[in-house]
């Protein structure tokens, strides 16, 4: 890992993808800056996750996947509310301070924020006690606020050779910002497909999940999915995340 990520550090951002200092210390400076108001936004409901259900997983089950459940539309109503209002503070606020230019980047970076859960997968692995699936997701994208990996360098790379002319070419923007918001939007897609292989690699592993079961708590159950000998589906009626309790059988 250490060969590849200092070449992409050292030789490929400042020497082909981003070309301009300018540009990337701006990009670098605004990821940087932004980290402390997502951390706040956060609450610690990532940790709290890990540790309700890692504790409740056994006996209560339906109880510690409530905290999932908290995590997933805690993530998703306030991320839709930073980008919302990181937006307005970009459109209204922000050209008519010393900070106008880095208005693109304020935008391109907090669309990072929605819909915000999707690492949920992640942390239930590290609640599971699966912490060869979770290093594995490390490898592949480690979290905020350095996010490096091999996902990270493959999907940015293609992001800036396929939109950063794109982006560049308009008048207004130019090669040099084009390239760095092209990082931007290669974040996002990175966290996009981070997600999607979390969940490939969490059914690869032989669990399942009713992804319509996320959002909507239906009752408890008593039984104990999470069990060493049981791997049978929860019926509808065990609570909400039923998918992912069964996941910690």
């Amino acid at each position: 890992m250490f060969v590849p990520l200092m070449i992409y550090q050292v030789i490929l951002v400042p020497r082909v993808l981003v070309p301009s200092v300018q540009m990337y210390g701006a990009w670098s400076w605004v990821v940087a800056w932004f980290q402390v108001f997502w951390t706040l936004f956060d609450m610690g409901t990532g940790v709290a996750l890990v540790k309700f259900l890692s504790e409740l997983r056994v006996d209560r089950p339906a109880e510690g996947i409530r905290y999932v459940q908290f995590y997933v539309w805690w993530q998703a109503v306030t991320g839709t509310a930073q980008l919302a209002l990181v937006v307005l503070l970009s459109a209204l606020v922000l050209p008519h301070t010393a900070l106008a230019h880095l208005a693109y980047f304020f935008i391109v970076h907090a669309l990072i924020q929605f819909p915000g859960f999707l690492r949920v997968c992640q942390f239930a692995f590290r609640a599971m006690q699966r912490t060869d699936a979770d290093q594995a997701l490390n490898v592949m994208a480690s979290p905020a606020p350095q996010t490096l990996g091999l996902l990270v360098i493959a999907v940015q790379s293609v992001t800036v050779v396929i939109f950063g002319g794109m982006i560049g070419a308009l008048p207004t923007i130019g090669p040099a910002m084009g390239s760095a918001l092209a990082m931007g939007l290669g974040l996002y897609l990175t966290e996009i497909s981070f997600f999607l292989a979390s969940v490939w690699l969490y059914h690869r592993l032989g669990y399942g999940a009713r992804w319509s079961s996320w959002l909507i708590s239906t009752g408890a159950s008593r039984r104990k999915p999470f069990s060493s000998d049981s791997r049978l589906p929860l019926p509808a009626s065990s609570g909400a995340l039923g998918g992912l309790c069964r996941a910690c059988s």
